[in-house]
């Protein structure tokens, strides 16, 4: 009987080992479900913080490339904003790795040329190249001073 004993023992031992190591084993199993669901919450906080910081440089990046636009179009001396958008093909017009915008002066040369009512044709005021005179500044002068002015000009 001893025999049939130490065998039982030994097999309530080996029993025991896999009921702990099955114990162990689902507690580690807990464990690693507890932490994925923990990282899966920070993976979707940082998903999410992801995307808004997206959302943000690319309105940044439309803000710059807005003002850029516009920019241009003013320094064209363009007479109406809207209508020189409206003739331009912005799907060609980028902003390159520096921030410059490429493929809009080419096409503000061409409609210029093309549509050249839309834009004020040179420098129309504070400067000679009207009728080669300058343009006085408005406000009231004195009598001598508007005596001098005109003989200054003969």
């Amino acid at each position: 009987m001893d025999q049939v004993e130490q065998q039982l023992e030994v097999s309530l031992s080996e029993n025991q080992r896999i009921a702990l190591e099955q114990a162990v084993q689902g507690r580690i199993e807990e464990a690693v479900g507890k932490a994925e669901e923990q990282h899966a919450g920070q993976m979707h906080d940082l998903r999410q913080e992801l995307e808004e910081t997206s959302r943000h440089v690319d309105a940044l990046r439309k803000q710059r490339f807005d003002e850029q636009v516009d920019t241009a179009i003013q320094t064209a001396k363009a007479k109406n904003k809207e209508a020189v958008l409206a003739l331009l093909d912005m799907e060609k017009v980028q902003l390159d790795e520096t921030g410059h915008l490429t493929g809009l002066q080419e096409q503000l040369n061409a409609l210029r040329a093309r549509e050249g009512y839309l834009f004020e044709e040179g420098c129309l005021t504070g400067s000679k190249g009207n009728f080669g005179r300058e343009i006085e500044p408005m406000g009231p002068i004195g009598l001598s001073d508007a005596i001098a002015r005109h003989y200054h000009r003969r």
